[in-house]
């Protein structure tokens, strides 16, 4: 993604965001960060310019800087397992094999690549621009090599998100400053249906917003966002969604001037937007309302969910923050459906009440906010009983059903 540098830096300590939800985290640099993928729950990479790889094993509570050998921009990254993985960027597609330790060129060429996605082990797919012009690239061999798609388009723009529905649907998305303030956003949303072979132009009508993010739920429900929508005279925010897989859109404008830069949703319910000028957006009805939970001074590129308690959002200045997973459980009330026994070092039991639904989920945390069990429960019992003989010693909280509770294992 093609960044502009800001010339204000931003707070970042143990500063606390005003709605409570997120927390600055260290990065131990002052590039700007593009982009951020986690493969699984502990682990998860960003990728930044000046060729900056940030790495983290404990869920994005530290990081730690990698070699990525180029000093160029990286715009995205996307890894399929712990240990492989692509960062992309101006001419550059990298590929790893050992967890970020060490990058292997790819592909080089012309144009820029701005996002990079996969859809399985084997399959992916770089989006970006050459000479403004949007193209794509497909590998079916794990990256090792790369070739140039089909692109109908009618004009110039830039690709920023890829995201694919089902093997053969996909979907991609970007935009093109011209700097005419008369057609100022101009955008395109390419689809495919043969598996990224072909890419053709969806008719959306007059836009006039700049696209920056595809994301999909699941192989129904999908994500468009933007901003800087030019209508009556004022920008907005918009967003897009689609309930069958893309076949038909529905648009949605957010109260806000600034650009909307990437989307995430958790669950078919909530869901999040971050922009510039660190607008944060949040759903908690499917997308149809939104309400702005925080602006912080800084802008906000990427953001992922490794689950559903643990967000990363990354941007200028070397800005990362994450969802506050302490202040989840701060106001857990010690009441009679309190887990028992407590401390314990061999077994808990977790009582079970006001269910309406035959099954349920229950998920344990550590201290940091890392996931250590996640079960389906029947909720028929009056309680589940869980070995914790294994467990490392310390505090450990649950939640099921909207109950909120906490253990402690010596």
């Amino acid at each position: 993604m093609k960044r502009f540098f800001l010339f204000f830096s931003c707070l970042v300590s143990s500063y606390l965001l005003n709605a409570q939800d997120w927390i600055w985290v260290q990065s131990n640099t002052n590039n700007i960060l593009n982009s951020v993928h986690f493969p699984s729950i502990d682990t998860g990479y960003i990728a930044g310019n000046y060729g900056t790889i940030l790495k983290t094993t404990d869920g994005g509570n530290t990081w730690l800087t990698l070699n990525s050998g180029t000093s160029s921009p990286l715009y995205g990254i996307f890894f399929t397992d712990s240990e492989n993985g692509f960062a992309v960027g101006n001419h550059h597609i990298l590929k790893t094999i050992d967890g970020g330790q060490t990058w292997i060129e790819k592909e080089s060429g012309w144009g820029t690549k701005n996002a990079v996605y996969f859809y399985d082990n084997q399959t992916g797919y770089v989006a970006g621009d050459i000479g403004g012009y949007p193209c794509i690239y497909k590998t079916t061999d794990s990256g090792e090599t790369w070739l140039q798609k089909t692109v109908n388009a009618s004009y110039d723009y830039y690709l920023r998100s890829i995201d694919f529905v089902t093997p053969n649907i996909g979907f991609a998305v970007g935009f093109l400053y011209t700097g005419n303030p008369d057609f100022e956003n101009h955008s395109g949303i390419l689809k495919t249906t043969d598996g990224g072979e072909t890419w053709n132009e969806q008719d959306f009508g007059n836009i006039n917003a700049r696209l920056t993010s595809v994301y999909f739920l699941n192989s129904q429900i999908g994500f468009i966002v933007g901003g800087q929508y030019h209508i009556n005279g004022q920008d907005k925010g918009i967003v897009f969604k689609t309930i069958n897989g893309g076949q038909t859109w529905q648009s949605t404008l957010i109260e806000t001037s600034q650009r909307l830069e990437s989307v995430y949703f958790i669950n078919e319910q909530t869901g999040y937007i971050f922009g510039i000028f660190g607008k944060i957006l949040k759903t908690t009805d499917g997308g149809f309302s939104w309400s702005q939970t925080d602006t912080i001074w800084t802008f906000f590129y990427s953001v992922y969910f490794s689950s559903i308690d643990n967000g990363v959002a990354v941007g200028d200045n070397g800005s990362i923050i994450k969802t506050d997973f302490t202040n989840q459980f701060s106001h857990v009330i010690e009441t009679e459906y309190n887990s028992y026994p407590n401390p314990t070092n061999t077994y808990v039991n977790i009582p079970l009440y006001n269910f309406t639904e035959d099954l349920s989920y229950l998920t344990i945390y550590n201290s940091w906010g890392q996931v250590v069990k996640h079960q389906i429960i029947n909720t028929d019992f009056e309680k589940v009983t869980l070995d914790v003989s294994m467990f490392e010693k310390g505090i450990y909280y649950y939640k099921y059903n909207n109950l909120k509770g906490k253990f402690i294992v010596y």
